[in-house]
């Protein structure tokens, strides 16, 4: 195999569990060299509200900061923490549209949701310029190989993009979602999890969170970001 990150070709390992019981095998497309540059977060060393990884229990300061605001805080989960391997994955995925980089986290991602059920998985959307140029949601392309998504908000374009600005420009963003009313009214009363790739500030999880609320606020919703 080619591995999508370094392009060096490797070798997929067997144990010896997998040989004796016939095993289905769930490759991985990144090589192990790649694989063990991501910093996977523990959740006991997670912090208990937006799933940033740390030292202690509880929550960190950021999410002391949003409690005062929302008492309800999202108890978002993070696979990954955002080091520089992954600020560089997202260099290619995202700003580069290397839509193949998808599949890099499939199967840790599936093993993790399966812990994780709900009645839809609702993915944070992109604008339409950005759909555009990119040609894809990266989100979805993300999570769409793992659970059945469910597409009910939209997002207008923005006159900077959230990667462009620093933390309290980013804190200090409008609303940018609308929801789709026809697609929202089904869930009723449902459990929900929202989709999306990096939790950065927690404001664009936040802003999706009052939307839908907003919309449907019998919904019950938690979150799940790759990284954080």
């Amino acid at each position: 195999m080619r591995c999508l990150l370094c392009q060096q070709s490797f070798i997929q390992s067997l144990t010896l569990a997998d040989i004796i019981y016939f095993r289905v095998l769930t490759t991985s497309p990144i090589c192990l060299n790649c694989h063990r540059k991501f910093l996977q977060i523990e959740p006991d060393l997670a912090c208990s509200g937006c799933g940033r990884l740390q030292t202690r229990q509880g929550l960190c300061q950021d999410c002391l900061t949003w409690q005062k605001k929302y008492p309800q805080l999202l108890h978002n989960r993070a696979l990954f923490t955002y080091n520089d391997a992954m600020q560089e994955f997202f260099k290619q995925y995202k700003t580069s549209g290397d839509y193949q980089l998808s599949n890099c986290f499939t199967s840790v991602l599936g093993q993790f949701l399966k812990k994780m059920p709900a009645d839809d998985y609702v993915p944070i959307p992109t604008d339409t310029k950005s759909y555009q140029r990119r040609g894809f949601n990266p989100v979805c392309g993300i999570f769409g190989k793992v659970v059945p998504l469910y597409e009910c908000l939209n997002k207008r374009e923005l006159p900077v993009k959230q990667a462009h600005k620093n933390r309290s420009e980013r804190l200090a963003t409008a609303q940018p979602f609308q929801a789709n009313m026809d697609k929202c009214r089904p869930l009723a009363g449902k459990q929900i999890i929202l989709l999306d790739d990096v939790y950065t500030t927690g404001r664009t999880l936040f802003h999706a969170r009052d939307c839908l609320l907003r919309a449907v606020p019998s919904l019950k919703i938690t979150t799940v970001t790759l990284a954080r």
